[in-house]
């Protein structure tokens, strides 16, 4: 055999062994993504966010042209369909659905709120008391009522849960404020995704345990969120705030999502250059968290992401803020 058919044989032979091994085969992926800007019971305390839809709107595409989610594997809730039950029934069927390997993002575009016990709210990015769908209902005219609205600890956590000992691994992006007792509120400009309601009891955190120092519950689940607990995350929904902060498309958006949106779109972002530091072509969530927050910082957005788990919380073993997005690289096992 001539040397040039060796060696054309020879990387046939490597490309095949790659394919098929289990460590590198990609799951399906899968896509659950939520945005509320008009909400039933709007109003004192409960505002609606012009942005919210565009993002999920805007998001579709991305997903489908750079990053291999097909149609068929998007579900979107927008505002009357972002129903409390809606959500929670997607997500349990998703549950049911999603093999060991397969990827979930859980995207998340609206309000969120804190307990009435501001000291059981954690500063991080996975510690949101509640996110507040479509039909989010108020007892008076500040404070919602806990059974309209998803507790992260009560209803989110069981369903993420059963994902992670599946060996699905999720990524959930949360653009959206975790306290309306913010220390910080962003520009004056611009208006917020905070919402002034307060849960009617002391909620558990979103998705996980109350305590920041609590260890990390999940082993193949991320969680990349807007902003810290005591901060507000900016709405880019009117012109004042579209002419200090243009966005990707002119459209209102989440300040966040504009950035998410930039960062997917291209795999990089102005003033930062690639997202890919490293350039194994391979994006990483930390990568990917790494531009998303030095451009906001750039920008001057009074907002800081957070990126979760932490170093010190994650369980021993598989990096997760190493793992490369939307792709299950080492593909989990299902928990024994």
């Amino acid at each position: 055999m001539k040397s040039s058919a060796k060696y054309w044989l020879y990387a046939l032979l490597i490309s095949i062994s790659v394919l098929t091994d289990t460590s590198v085969i990609a799951g399906e992926r899968h896509a659950l993504l939520v945005g509320v800007s008009n909400y039933l019971n709007h109003g004192v305390g409960l505002n609606n966010l012009p942005g919210a839809v565009n993002d999920i709107e805007s998001l579709v595409p991305v997903l489908q042209e750079q990053w291999g989610f097909s149609a068929a594997n998007i579900t979107r809730l927008t505002d009357q369909q972002a129903t409390r039950e809606n959500i929670l029934q997607t997500l349990a069927k998703l549950a049911q659905k999603l093999a060991p390997g397969d990827h979930l993002l859980f995207y998340f575009s609206g309000h969120g709120t804190g307990p009435l016990d501001t000291s059981k709210v954690a500063p991080l990015a996975h510690t949101t008391a509640a996110l507040l769908p479509y039909d989010t209902a108020k007892i008076g005219r500040l404070t919602a009522d806990s059974s309209s609205v998803l507790v992260g600890q009560r209803d989110i956590r069981p369903l993420f849960e059963s994902l992670d000992q599946k060996g699905v691994y999720v990524t959930a992006i949360i653009d959206a404020c975790y306290s309306e007792h913010a220390t910080r509120t962003g520009f004056k400009l611009l208006p917020s995704r905070a919402s002034s309601l307060t849960l009617d009891y002391s909620a558990g955190s979103f998705g996980t345990g109350s305590h920041a120092k609590d260890a990390y519950p999940y082993r193949n689940i991320i969680t990349l969120s807007a902003s810290a607990a005591n901060q507000t995350a900016a709405e880019l929904g009117n012109e004042a705030a579209l002419r200090q902060f243009p966005t990707l498309d002119g459209e209102f958006h989440g300040a966040f999502s504009d950035v998410m949106l930039r960062a997917l779109s291209t795999g990089s972002l102005p003033d930062y250059g690639p997202l890919d530091k490293n350039a194994d072509g391979a994006l990483t969530t930390q990568e990917l968290y790494n531009g998303i927050t030095r451009y906001m910082q750039i920008k001057g957005y009074e907002q800081t992401p957070k990126l979760q788990p932490t170093l010190s919380t994650q369980s021993k073993g598989r990096d997760l803020r190493e793992q490369r997005l939307f792709f299950a690289a080492d593909a989990p096992s299902p928990a024994t």
